[in-house]
């Protein structure tokens, strides 16, 4: 190995990763340089960090956008519990935590977490500014937006037929 990939090889093991992704990122990399392909279509040590950082980016984005959706769903007040966001308050302790501990192995995490958490936040602040734009001026939701209407599974949404309910009909006499 060249001197540039041995110091991506030591990157790699001496991140935060488990040892299982290590050992995986080791095999693949150790494939990788030591192809015998022309040096023309070689991938370069720049290329190969490149790929491990996107794929080390994307996992954490994915993974920081799974939480949320699930905090969103599962926790009484949502990502709003005694009206305080918590994707703007992770947004601005991770990216704080990532200035303050710039040479951290932790910092390029932190960065991406805390980034995609003001990401979450702008969506999720935008969107509720423009509904209520909307239904100020009177104009319907858009059905995706409209409760029960969008599906999750692909299944079409539940229709129940309540046109013979004498709860309903007694109502609909008042």
């Amino acid at each position: 190995m060249a001197r540039h990939d041995i110091a991506l090889y030591d990157s790699v093991l001496a991140s935060n990763m488990s040892g299982d992704t290590k050992s995986a990122l080791r095999r693949w990399f150790e494939s990788a340089t030591s192809m015998q392909l022309p040096e023309a279509v070689r991938p370069s040590a720049a290329q190969l960090h490149g790929t491990l950082s996107a794929f080390r980016q994307g996992a954490e984005s994915l993974l920081t956008g799974i939480a949320f959706g699930a905090a969103e769903v599962e926790l009484p007040g949502g990502l709003d519990p005694a009206g305080v966001p918590i994707d703007a308050l992770a947004a601005g302790l991770f990216l704080g935590g990532s200035a303050l501990g710039a040479k951290s192995d932790m910092a390029p995490t932190a960065r991406n977490v805390g980034s995609v958490s003001a990401g979450i936040f702008g969506a999720r602040m935008t969107k509720k500014f423009l509904i209520e734009k909307r239904l100020a001026k009177g104009k319907p939701l858009p059905r995706h937006l409209q409760y029960g209407q969008s599906t999750v599974s692909g299944d079409a949404p539940a229709r129940v037929d309540v046109s013979n309910d004498p709860i309903v009909r007694a109502a609909e006499g008042l």
